[in-house]
């Protein structure tokens, strides 16, 4: 990055946390990442927290201003993954900019080893690479540099896998994030911010929902199972 890029890139992240940053610590993430088979490498671990293990918010898309010139607008195409426990496990965030380059924002729960980076690879395309630049309490965000032939990769895939290298053993760790709707949300019409947040407090309230119906159902069970005991 630029010395010119940073102010920029700072800015960026301000915004970026008032719709989704914040919104993904605020769940009190932590390290959930399966542990890959094939860990290690330059290659992307295969991923064990596969799409169908967790719930995804769909991709979606969203117009945001542009904080070096207000008349321009910058394009998110954002997805988050969460497991069954309603604990975030990783954040994709597609940034294009006023004049078409593309990055993409990563944010993933605090417990990684820094210096490796991470990795992005859709399907059995090769992997990229994406540098840390940021951390919180909770979280971690990261950048890697994409241009238009990983978003093809990304149009005509099914699954875009996020790895990771984990303190202390160095393992990799993987989550795969399902492509379907990709392209039609890339291509699509933008969100405003406000609709953009509706959407996403939909997706918070209906995890929370089920989260505390597996609570309340895990009570039941135990309770049922402590009865069972004593009647014995």
């Amino acid at each position: 990055m630029t010395r010119n890029e940073a102010p920029f890139a700072a800015k960026l992240r301000l915004t970026l946390s008032a719709l989704a940053i914040a919104g993904f610590a605020a769940c009190g993430a932590t390290n959930v990442l399966a542990q890959s088979d094939t860990g290690g490498g330059n290659q992307p671990a295969a991923a064990v927290a596969k799409p169908g293990d967790l719930f995804d918010s769909g991709w979606r898309k969203v117009a945001v201003s542009n904080p070096q010139d207000q008349s321009q607008k910058i394009f998110l195409v954002t997805k988050e993954a969460r497991d069954k426990n309603n604990v975030p496990v990783a954040e994709v965030t597609i940034m294009i900019e006023p004049d078409n380059k593309k990055r993409m924002l990563i944010v993933v729960p605090q417990g990684f080893l820094l210096p490796p980076g991470l990795r992005l690879q859709v399907d059995k395309n090769e992997p990229i690479p994406g540098q840390y630049i940021t951390c919180t309490a909770n979280t971690c965000q990261a950048e890697a540099k994409i241009d238009e032939k990983f978003i093809d990769q990304m149009k005509k895939g099914a699954n875009l896998v996020v790895a990771v290298a984990t303190l202390p053993d160095g393992k990799g760790r993987a989550v795969g994030m399902d492509l379907t709707g990709f392209t039609a949300v890339f291509d699509g019409e933008a969100l405003d911010v406000a609709k953009y947040k509706e959407q996403r407090k939909a997706f918070n309230d209906m995890l929370q929902q089920r989260a505390e119906s597996n609570k309340q159902r895990f009570q039941q069970q135990r309770e049922q199972q402590q009865g069972s005991g004593q009647s014995n």
